[in-house]
């Protein structure tokens, strides 16, 4: 994976070197790049560290889903094109992009309980297996009862998890109200990437950025 990601940073500076595009721009993209990188880094480490602490605070899993899903999945990725185009339109772009991430991670965490198998590609024990820290374990941990949280909690990370401990998780989940805290959690961040596009003018960004924000919001994979 590092050797990866080396390849591929140093690729990336390679191709803004060789742009045709103001040196100006080209030094604010490889600026901007570098620091994708680095959020995501912070993001990564702060995921770890996640999954062995014992108390995890929401502002903690929204660090990870900014540093680690925004920026790296849609931020980085809007602003490049703008600065690399001329535009002006960067801020605006930050705040559309740190909303679809949170939009993507939440529903992303959703399937990665309830996902279907077939569709998702992975199995739904994964994220439960891995100890992931996720809106849905925390908000299960935080409001249900003391009982179901310490079970929750004794199974996250377990490697050897049984389809009826899994199945006891997802119960404690739903029943916590963690479930339906997350679907409304869906619905708000797409409020407010809609409420982003509004101030953007008509353009195929504009178009595009609906349509994906439409499909985030009731993908199933």
């Amino acid at each position: 994976a590092i050797d990866s990601f080396l390849t591929a940073s140093h690729e990336a500076s390679n191709l803004i070197i060789s742009m045709n595009i103001a040196d100006e721009a080209r030094v604010a993209l490889q600026r901007k790049i570098n620091e994708i990188f680095i959020s995501t880094a912070h993001g990564q480490t702060l995921d770890i560290y996640n999954e062995v602490a014992r108390q995890v605070q929401v502002e903690d899993i929204d660090a990870v889903m900014k540093l680690k899903t925004a920026y790296y999945t849609f931020i980085g990725p809007l602003q490049y094109g703008a600065i690399a185009a001329g535009s002006d339109m960067e801020p605006a772009l930050e705040t559309v992009g740190l909303n679809a991430g949170y939009l993507f991670q939440v529903t992303d965490d959703i399937l990665g309980v309830f996902g279907d198998d077939g569709a998702t590609g992975k199995s739904n024990m994964d994220d439960i297996r891995e100890g992931k820290q996720t809106v849905l374990v925390n908000h299960a941990m935080q409001h249900g009862s003391l009982e179901d949280a310490e079970y929750l909690f004794s199974r996250l990370g377990k490697d050897d998890l049984t389809q009826e401990e899994f199945l006891h998780c997802q119960t404690i989940v739903r029943s916590s109200g963690a479930l339906k805290a997350a679907q409304e959690l869906v619905e708000q961040y797409a409020d407010k990437v809609f409420t982003g596009l509004s101030t953007m003018p008509e353009s195929e960004l504009l178009q595009f950025l609906s349509q994906l924000v439409n499909y985030l919001r009731v993908r199933d994979k």
